[in-house]
């Protein structure tokens, strides 16, 4: 990193212009892949009224349903049955997922597509889609109408929603790829600039900035001992006879006195 980082500072204006680019590319991708517009309801499953009490609560009966929904949310979520809902709504997509917070057969449905106004359309044809597909499922069995389950709406957003993921994705990505490519290219030609004219090759580091070169290592000063005395070898013979010399020495100084 420190490489890189001293190769972009030293071709500062390739590195002012891939910035340039980076910018161009990302606002180009930002226009070119428009932000997508999702939109949600809930629907419940409803049992129908119990033959002992037919005014009865029927979201009391709510246990059970689970199954059915399943083969409802199979049904709608089919190839054939998705080709037909999203058709005309500038490639629209939908999901029909259970709600696992609660024991009771809610079914939670979320559209997106380019437009506000398409996610809106597919919402609305995804509702109206799930009442006739349970009761073609329950034409198959021959299901009285009296005993038959029924799809109720709870809840829809009154507004669609922005949702800009997509759109941040293809920015990030096609941003990313272009800085990656340049700063290849840069070093490229820093590696042909530096080939083609040695002068313009950076100092290394032992020579500092300036380029002068490195101080000398100082040499190490060693202490000067003080000339030694030699002393020659004396035989046997030769110190007897220098003590005899000193030893009469010494008598005739004491025969004077």
């Amino acid at each position: 990193m420190p490489g890189l980082t001293r190769t972009l500072l030293r071709r500062w204006p390739y590195t002012l212009l891939l910035a340039l680019v980076c910018g161009v590319v990302c606002f180009g991708v930002a226009k070119v892949v428009p932000p997508s517009y999702s939109a949600t309801a809930s629907v419940v499953i409803i049992p129908p009224p119990a033959t002992t009490d037919p005014n009865g609560n029927r979201y009391l009966l709510l246990s059970g349903i689970n199954p059915a929904r399943d083969i409802l949310m199979r049904s709608i979520t089919s190839d054939q049955t998705k080709q037909a809902i999203v058709e005309g709504t500038d490639g629209g997509e939908y999901t029909v997922e259970a709600d696992f917070t609660t024991s009771a057969p809610l079914i939670m449905v979320t559209t997106e597509a380019p437009t506000a106004k398409g996610a809106a359309t597919l919402l609305s044809r995804v509702l109206d889609r799930l009442p006739t597909t349970l009761d073609a499922m329950q034409d198959q069995l021959k299901v009285e109408r009296g005993a038959r389950l029924t799809v109720q709406e709870l809840s829809r957003s009154a507004d669609v929603e922005r949702v800009g993921k997509s759109q941040m994705r293809a920015v990030l990505a096609a941003g990313g790829l272009t800085a990656i490519l340049g700063v290849l290219l840069i070093g490229v030609i820093d590696g042909l600039i530096l080939r083609r004219n040695p002068s313009h090759k950076p100092p290394p580091r032992s020579q500092g900035l300036a380029g002068a070169p490195p101080p000398a290592r100082p040499t190490a000063l060693r202490p000067v001992m003080p000339p030694t005395k030699q002393r020659t070898a004396v035989s046997p013979a030769e110190g007897r006879a220098d003590s005899d010399r000193r030893g009469g020495r010494v008598t005739a100084t004491r025969m004077e006195h």
